[in-house]
């Protein structure tokens, strides 16, 4: 089935070729610690959000499906609690545990460095599951292209809010569109480089990314405020304090930026997976 591609510029027209097409990436699934103190966890009936079910399966396991579905992905990783080593989770590709980290950036961390021998790394979360194969190997094919160390996924307000209006997210409005994180990253290992202090302030900042602008100057904050900030803005400014080639990956589907975050997100993810309904959408998605 072929997959729509939108034009990012004239070197995805390569992504045909056969360098690309052989290319294979190590995959990686973050679910972090178990907690009994939060509140959405107890909503759900888990210790661990990787846990909850949808439809008959855990949720990282949609995930794990989802990383099997890709034609570029060999091998998954899961950076989580140790005893999910015991866990029979159903995955054809060889699938192994890299026990999680103390904070969100340790667990990336050892998600980049700790994934076999693979230069390249393609990371998701256990709580992204309406992200599939194909959606997932449009990224990477994406990232591929960009010329970069580290890329991000995000999805576009405009392309979410008019398949599903009712859902709420934390958007960075830009020039052309408001942004989310979408919940996927790749990492080449052989330009990639990480300052752990400032990926920490990073990941602090997610929930009220205005803060975002702390980081990158009164220009680029100027351009904010005025709403006319463009990714490339935001782009060239991360590269400089990340010390590597920074792109964010602007996504098609209407599903990339939706993740199950707390209540109101679960019960609307199990709406949208239930029956034949889900599969109709992902053949539109797919088409």
């Amino acid at each position: 089935m072929a997959l729509r591609i939108e034009n990012i510029g004239s070197s995805l027209k390569e992504s045909s070729s056969e360098d690309v097409k052989d290319v294979k990436v190590n995959g990686v699934i973050l679910t972090g610690k178990r907690t009994v103190h939060n509140q959405f966890l107890k909503f759900a009936g888990v210790d661990n959000k990787a846990m909850i079910d949808i439809h008959g399966k855990t949720m990282i396991q949609h995930v794990i499906d989802a990383l099997n579905e890709s034609r570029y992905v060999e091998n998954i990783y899961l950076v989580a609690p140790e005893d999910f080593e015991a866990m029979p989770f159903d995955s054809k590709k060889p699938l192994r545990v890299i026990p999680c980290g103390d904070t969100a950036v340790e667990s990336l961390l050892k998600a980049i460095y700790g994934s076999g021998e693979a230069q390249k790394v393609v990371i998701t979360t256990c709580d992204n599951p309406l992200f599939r194969g194909f959606m997932l190997d449009e990224f990477i094919q994406r990232c591929l292209v960009a010329d970069a160390d580290f890329c991000y996924s995000v999805g576009r307000k405009s392309v979410i809010s008019a398949s599903y209006p009712e859902v709420k997210r934390t958007y960075v409005q830009a020039k052309d569109d408001g942004y989310t994180g979408a919940n996927v990253y790749f990492v080449d290992k052989k330009g990639f480089s990480a300052d752990e202090e400032m990926l920490a302030k990073i990941d602090s900042y997610r929930k009220t990314p205005w803060k975002y602008v702390k980081l990158i100057g009164r220009r680029p904050l100027l351009k904010f405020v005025l709403k006319r900030i463009t990714l490339e803005d935001v782009e060239k400014r991360a590269s400089e304090i990340m010390g590597c080639r920074f792109r964010l990956i602007p996504m098609p589907f209407p599903v990339c930026g939706i993740d199950v975050d707390k209540p109101g997100d679960l019960v609307l993810v199990r709406k949208l997976m239930q029956g034949s309904g889900w599969q109709r959408s992902l053949l539109r998605m797919a088409s």
